[in-house]
């Protein structure tokens, strides 16, 4: 019997349950991304944002109400180090039901087009250390947001590390990717 609890406790996490399948958009500074997501359990939603030549800024928000304004920059706001090309991480702990919307504004020139491709999926509560690897990829895009490197390139070595451990070579790689762009072209202005 003490077998048996021991095994289950060391079972592996339940995989992720998807949320938004993989969903590109054309997106310009008239048209912002504004997806509506329901939870189909309890856990924390991940949602990742590729932008496709154009650079944006990402975030989660409650649904709106009809004839509400959206929030002019919300605290929570994330971007990538990578213009035009690279990818953001949202998170989210959510119930089952619950309601939530990620918006994608264009943070570029007004005239630039493009495209943004979300996905989403729920993480169980229970995979605590994928949890806490992609929640690094979500401090990371906000502190690339507030132009914060040194916190930026941290989250991104934690999270690439995280998921190295984890087997989650893409996630790792997209991480290594951000600290490559910090590194070369945000860094490489301070030494000058």
């Amino acid at each position: 019997l003490l077998l048996s609890v021991c095994q289950r406790g060391l079972a592996a996490p339940a995989s992720p349950l998807p949320v938004l399948p993989r969903e590109c958009l054309t997106l310009d500074s008239a048209h912002p991304v504004n997806l509506p997501l329901t939870a189909p359990a309890d856990g924390m939603l991940r949602v990742m944002v590729e932008e496709r030549g154009i650079s944006t800024v990402s975030f989660l928000h409650d649904p709106l109400l009809t004839g509400e304004p959206l929030p002019a920059e919300p605290k929570d706001a994330a971007a990538s180090p990578i213009d035009r090309l690279g990818t953001v991480v949202l998170t989210r702990d959510i119930h089952r039901s619950e309601h939530v919307a990620v918006e994608v504004r264009v943070d570029d020139s007004r005239d630039i087009r493009g495209q943004v491709c979300v996905s989403a999926i729920l993480i169980s509560p229970a995979d605590s250390r994928r949890i806490n690897a992609e929640r690094d990829l979500d401090a990371a895009g906000r502190a690339s947001h507030a132009t914060d490197w040194d916190t930026a390139f941290s989250l991104y070595l934690n999270a690439a590390r995280a998921f190295d451990a984890l087997g989650v070579r893409q996630a790792a790689g997209m991480a290594r990717h951000s600290m490559a762009e910090l590194a070369y072209w945000r860094f490489r202005s301070k030494r000058q």
